[in-house]
Protein backbone atom coordinates (compact mmCIF):
# COMPACT_ATOMS: atom_id res chain seq x y z
CA UNK A 1 0.00 0.00 0.00
CA UNK A 2 1.40 3.25 -0.97
CA UNK A 3 0.72 6.13 1.34
CA UNK A 4 -0.03 9.76 0.18
CA UNK A 5 0.08 12.64 2.78
CA UNK A 6 -1.33 15.86 2.87
CA UNK A 7 1.38 18.65 3.88
CA UNK A 8 1.47 22.77 3.53
CA UNK A 9 2.89 22.83 0.04
CA UNK A 10 0.04 20.06 -1.34
CA UNK A 11 -0.07 16.33 -1.53
CA UNK A 12 2.70 14.29 -2.22
CA UNK A 13 3.56 10.89 -2.26
CA UNK A 14 5.81 8.74 -0.03
CA UNK A 15 7.00 5.83 -0.36
CA UNK A 16 9.51 4.87 2.18
CA UNK A 17 9.39 1.22 3.57
CA UNK A 18 7.34 2.11 6.78
CA UNK A 19 4.42 4.07 4.84
CA UNK A 20 4.13 0.36 2.95
CA UNK A 21 1.63 -2.16 5.12
CA UNK A 22 0.81 -5.44 4.15
CA UNK A 23 -2.47 -6.65 5.19
CA UNK A 24 -2.65 -10.40 3.67
CA UNK A 25 -4.85 -12.07 1.69
CA UNK A 26 -8.16 -10.88 3.09
CA UNK A 27 -7.45 -7.32 2.30
CA UNK A 28 -5.09 -7.09 -0.31
CA UNK A 29 -6.47 -9.71 -2.84
CA UNK A 30 -10.03 -9.00 -5.19
CA UNK A 31 -12.41 -11.15 -6.51
CA UNK A 32 -13.68 -13.19 -8.74
CA UNK A 33 -16.77 -10.53 -8.76
CA UNK A 34 -18.93 -13.82 -8.66
CA UNK A 35 -19.09 -17.69 -8.20
CA UNK A 36 -15.79 -17.78 -10.49
CA UNK A 37 -14.07 -15.37 -13.03
CA UNK A 38 -10.29 -12.82 -13.16
CA UNK A 39 -9.18 -12.02 -9.68
CA UNK A 40 -5.87 -10.88 -8.41
CA UNK A 41 -3.54 -9.62 -5.47
CA UNK A 42 -4.34 -5.77 -5.27
CA UNK A 43 -2.44 -2.69 -4.01
CA UNK A 44 -4.39 0.18 -2.43
CA UNK A 45 -3.56 3.65 -2.17
CA UNK A 46 -4.90 5.52 1.37
CA UNK A 47 -4.97 8.85 2.88
CA UNK A 48 -3.59 9.81 5.84
CA UNK A 49 -5.79 12.31 7.22
CA UNK A 50 -4.17 12.82 10.05
CA UNK A 51 -4.24 11.67 13.94
CA UNK A 52 -6.77 13.58 15.25
CA UNK A 53 -8.98 11.27 13.09
CA UNK A 54 -7.57 8.33 14.47
CA UNK A 55 -8.00 5.45 17.41
CA UNK A 56 -4.63 6.85 19.26
CA UNK A 57 -3.24 2.83 18.99
CA UNK A 58 0.62 2.87 18.75
CA UNK A 59 -0.53 0.15 15.98
CA UNK A 60 -3.30 2.33 14.06
CA UNK A 61 -2.49 1.83 10.25
CA UNK A 62 -4.46 1.44 7.20
CA UNK A 63 -6.79 -1.10 7.68
CA UNK A 64 -7.77 -0.25 11.23
CA UNK A 65 -11.41 0.57 11.48
CA UNK A 66 -10.81 4.13 12.35
CA UNK A 67 -11.52 7.26 10.15
CA UNK A 68 -7.61 8.14 9.95
CA UNK A 69 -7.18 6.49 6.80
CA UNK A 70 -9.29 6.49 3.47
CA UNK A 71 -8.91 4.59 0.16
CA UNK A 72 -8.40 6.60 -2.93
CA UNK A 73 -6.93 3.98 -5.17
CA UNK A 74 -6.88 0.37 -5.73
CA UNK A 75 -4.65 -1.21 -8.54
CA UNK A 76 -6.10 -5.36 -9.31
CA UNK A 77 -3.59 -7.14 -10.78
CA UNK A 78 -5.52 -10.13 -12.71
CA UNK A 79 -3.68 -12.48 -13.06
CA UNK A 80 -5.82 -16.05 -11.61
CA UNK A 81 -9.08 -17.35 -13.16
CA UNK A 82 -10.87 -19.06 -9.81
CA UNK A 83 -13.42 -21.63 -10.62
CA UNK A 84 -16.50 -22.40 -8.55
CA UNK A 85 -14.56 -24.78 -6.39
CA UNK A 86 -11.53 -22.12 -5.46
CA UNK A 87 -9.06 -23.65 -7.78
CA UNK A 88 -6.74 -20.98 -9.02
CA UNK A 89 -5.30 -21.09 -12.65
CA UNK A 90 -2.87 -18.11 -14.43
CA UNK A 91 -4.91 -16.05 -17.15
CA UNK A 92 -3.56 -16.44 -19.98
CA UNK A 93 -3.56 -12.72 -20.75
CA UNK A 94 -2.94 -11.11 -17.23
CA UNK A 95 -3.53 -7.42 -16.60
CA UNK A 96 -4.17 -4.25 -14.39
CA UNK A 97 -7.35 -3.26 -13.42
CA UNK A 98 -7.16 0.24 -11.46
CA UNK A 99 -9.78 2.19 -10.00
CA UNK A 100 -9.61 5.51 -8.05
CA UNK A 101 -12.44 6.79 -6.17
CA UNK A 102 -13.47 10.40 -8.04
CA UNK A 103 -15.64 11.15 -5.07
CA UNK A 104 -13.41 10.17 -2.55
CA UNK A 105 -10.41 12.04 -4.09
CA UNK A 106 -12.68 15.42 -4.35
CA UNK A 107 -13.55 14.86 -0.24
CA UNK A 108 -9.42 15.14 0.38
CA UNK A 109 -9.06 17.95 -1.84
CA UNK A 110 -12.19 19.83 -0.88
CA UNK A 111 -11.60 19.13 2.85
CA UNK A 112 -14.80 17.03 3.50
CA UNK A 113 -14.84 14.20 5.63
CA UNK A 114 -17.32 12.68 3.22
CA UNK A 115 -18.54 13.16 -0.29
CA UNK A 116 -21.57 13.89 0.21
CA UNK A 117 -20.16 17.40 1.54
CA UNK A 118 -18.91 18.01 -1.63
CA UNK A 119 -19.54 19.89 -4.76
CA UNK A 120 -19.90 16.52 -6.55
CA UNK A 121 -23.44 15.44 -3.86
CA UNK A 122 -24.23 19.08 -1.61
CA UNK A 123 -26.54 20.02 -4.36
CA UNK A 124 -28.63 16.44 -4.65
CA UNK A 125 -28.40 16.39 -0.98
CA UNK A 126 -29.91 19.74 -0.36
CA UNK A 127 -32.60 19.18 -2.81
CA UNK A 128 -33.52 16.21 -0.63
CA UNK A 129 -33.31 18.06 2.52
CA UNK A 130 -35.57 20.67 0.94
CA UNK A 131 -38.21 18.03 -0.36
CA UNK A 132 -38.24 16.11 2.87
CA UNK A 133 -38.06 18.83 5.30
CA UNK A 134 -35.56 17.21 6.93
CA UNK A 135 -32.09 18.47 8.59
CA UNK A 136 -29.17 16.23 7.55
CA UNK A 137 -26.74 15.14 10.56
CA UNK A 138 -29.79 15.14 13.09
CA UNK A 139 -31.14 11.17 12.67
CA UNK A 140 -29.03 8.43 11.08
CA UNK A 141 -31.78 6.77 9.84
CA UNK A 142 -33.46 9.72 7.60
CA UNK A 143 -29.38 10.25 7.26
CA UNK A 144 -29.14 7.48 5.30
CA UNK A 145 -32.49 7.87 3.58
CA UNK A 146 -31.15 10.76 2.30
CA UNK A 147 -27.92 9.71 1.07
CA UNK A 148 -29.91 6.77 -0.50
CA UNK A 149 -31.79 8.97 -2.65
CA UNK A 150 -29.14 11.35 -3.71
CA UNK A 151 -26.95 8.81 -5.09
CA UNK A 152 -29.57 6.99 -6.81
CA UNK A 153 -31.12 10.19 -8.09
CA UNK A 154 -27.08 10.75 -9.45
CA UNK A 155 -27.08 7.17 -10.76
CA UNK A 156 -30.68 7.17 -12.04
CA UNK A 157 -29.04 10.62 -14.60
CA UNK A 158 -26.51 8.57 -15.92
CA UNK A 159 -28.47 5.66 -16.94
CA UNK A 160 -31.33 7.79 -18.64
CA UNK A 161 -28.52 10.23 -20.43
CA UNK A 162 -27.16 6.61 -21.75
CA UNK A 163 -30.72 6.09 -23.39
CA UNK A 164 -31.73 3.10 -20.81
CA UNK A 165 -34.63 3.03 -20.29
CA UNK A 166 -36.86 1.18 -17.59
CA UNK A 167 -37.39 -2.26 -18.51
CA UNK A 168 -37.89 -6.13 -17.55
CA UNK A 169 -34.38 -7.42 -18.17
CA UNK A 170 -30.89 -5.92 -18.52
CA UNK A 171 -29.87 -2.29 -17.93
CA UNK A 172 -33.73 -1.93 -17.86
CA UNK A 173 -34.26 -3.91 -14.77
CA UNK A 174 -31.40 -2.42 -13.18
CA UNK A 175 -32.82 1.11 -13.46
CA UNK A 176 -36.20 0.12 -12.68
CA UNK A 177 -34.79 -1.58 -9.03
CA UNK A 178 -32.89 1.89 -8.33
CA UNK A 179 -35.81 3.85 -9.21
CA UNK A 180 -37.97 1.57 -6.66
CA UNK A 181 -34.91 1.81 -4.17
CA UNK A 182 -35.15 5.55 -4.21
CA UNK A 183 -39.08 5.85 -4.04
CA UNK A 184 -38.64 3.41 -1.28
CA UNK A 185 -35.93 5.60 0.74
CA UNK A 186 -37.83 9.20 -0.57
CA UNK A 187 -41.12 7.39 0.54
CA UNK A 188 -39.42 6.81 4.59
CA UNK A 189 -38.35 10.68 4.57
CA UNK A 190 -41.26 11.28 3.26
CA UNK A 191 -40.73 13.58 0.06
CA UNK A 192 -43.28 15.83 -0.73
CA UNK A 193 -44.54 16.73 -4.15
CA UNK A 194 -42.45 13.71 -5.48
CA UNK A 195 -45.68 13.32 -8.15
CA UNK A 196 -46.14 16.61 -9.40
Amino acid sequence: MTMMRHSKSGVKQVCPEDRIVRLGEKDNFWGPAGNSGPCGPCSEIHYDLGEKYGCGKPDCKPGCDCKRYTEIWNLVFLQFFQDETGKRTNLAKPGIDTGMGLERVATIIQGKMSFYETDLFEPLMQKVVDLSGKKYGVDTVNDKAMRVVSEHARSITFLLADGVMPGKDGRGYVLRRILRRAEYFGRHLPMKNLSS
